[in-house]
């Protein structure tokens, strides 16, 4: 080791704005989250249970919609922000990136769900399966096509697409 290499804690390199950073991931969770909340807040608004709106006006209608995606969005961000605090916490706290960061990360998400719902149950629920499906990613390389795994093994044929006619 050189002696004139700059000693970073770990601490630092964990907080840096870099894409490994807990920084960078903490707001990319959340500015993702809250997109994804916002559309499905939108689609819920337009789809599911509205209020009547008297006199042909959107003005009412805009406020309500407004007010379902910021609260979905919300949600989601608050969940995506503890997953990724509580996977970038594991991880510095342990001194090792594997799936256990990301099963510690699934824990602390599921727990907004029991917030938000007022449900220990279900919010023990959800984090038990947030944990369980960070694992299974983690686990297979965030790819759930492989060696390991049964979904492409080739035992269904694929159809052959031709990009012109095909004479018989």
């Amino acid at each position: 080791m050189d002696k004139d290499a700059e000693q970073v804690l770990p601490t630092e390199s964990l907080l840096k704005e870099s894409p490994e950073g807990c920084a960078f991931r903490l707001a990319s969770a959340a500015a993702l989250s809250f997109s994804i909340g916002s559309i499905y807040g939108a689609l819920y608004s337009n789809w599911g249970d509205i209020p009547k709106v008297v006199g042909n006006r959107f003005g009412p209608a805009l406020a309500r919609t407004g007010q379902v995606m910021l609260s979905h969005g919300s949600f989601f961000a608050a969940t995506g922000i503890m997953y990724a605090g509580g996977e970038c916490m594991s991880e510095w706290i342990r001194g090792k990136s594997d799936y256990k960061n990301g099963m510690v990360g699934g824990l602390a998400a599921g727990s907004i769900v029991g917030l938000r719902t007022r449900s220990i149950a279900l919010g023990v629920g959800a984090s038990v399966a947030m944990a369980f499906m960070s694992a299974v990613v983690d686990s297979t390389g965030h790819n759930i096509k492989g060696d390991g795994l049964k979904i492409d093994d080739g035992a269904i044929p694929t159809k052959p697409v031709y990009s012109h006619a095909v004479q018989r």
